[in-house]
């Protein structure tokens, strides 16, 4: 599905709230990402909540984006927590909070027992703006670039091929596949595979598409 539909994954996924680890943010700043260290980012996680347990260093309140405990307990989520703090796990009752190291319960994008995704907590309450468009059933293609800028977005609709234009900018949130994908379509990427698959080269990136990684889970 990779989230297509209003909401993103958000609308899919365990609804999980974890911000990652802070030393993921600085290494991001220290590779010259500027702004991104855990520090910058912080204040904007804490402005999106609107966190159960109220505010405080790492958490905001008021904010759209609902946060709240499990309700749920479980005797045998219980004993997994108890046994691991017996071998020497810390006990964790914030993973966004001063350490992510830990076990214990998270915290769920949840409110008022439904699951509480982006397009709840930011589209739905912007959708009568008149600056708003929204076109369901359309897939991106590629971003269209004129001049090494660009200038809007090709998508594909059941009614044929389309484009927007824009005359601020385009913003590419498609995820952590669907936005290299979609780069990777317009040109922007490593030159030599670009050219292999038979795409114009716009900008030689060659980090564009690399070092992903899926993340080890257990339930």
């Amino acid at each position: 599905p990779r989230g297509k539909m209003l909401g993103g994954t958000s609308s899919l996924n365990g609804m999980v709230y974890m911000r990652g680890t802070p030393a993921d943010y600085d290494g991001w700043r220290q590779r010259g990402c500027e702004g991104w260290d855990y520090a910058s980012v912080l204040p904007y996680f804490r402005r999106a909540e609107d966190n159960e347990r109220g505010e405080n260093e790492f958490h905001g309140k008021g904010g759209p984006l609902r946060v709240t405990d499990h309700r749920f307990r479980s005797e045998i989520v219980d004993a997994v927590i108890e046994a691991a703090t017996q071998a020497g796990v810390p006990r964790n009752t914030d993973f966004n909070g001063a350490t992510q190291e830990g076990v214990g319960y998270y915290q769920a994008t949840v409110g008022d027992g439904k699951r509480w995704s982006t397009a709840t907590a930011y589209l739905k309450p912007a959708r009568n703006r008149k600056n708003l468009v929204v076109t369901p059933n359309a897939h991106a293609t590629r971003v269209l670039i004129e001049d090494g800028r660009a200038v809007g977005v090709e998508y594909h609709t059941p009614q044929g091929r389309k484009s927007a234009r824009c005359r601020g900018e385009v913003i590419v949130s498609g995820g952590v596949y669907g936005s290299p994908q979609l780069l990777l379509l317009s040109g922007i990427g490593p030159g030599a595979h670009l050219n292999e698959m038979g795409v114009a080269v716009a900008r030689d990136l060659p980090a564009v598409g690399a070092n992903l990684h899926d993340h080890f889970n257990s339930y």
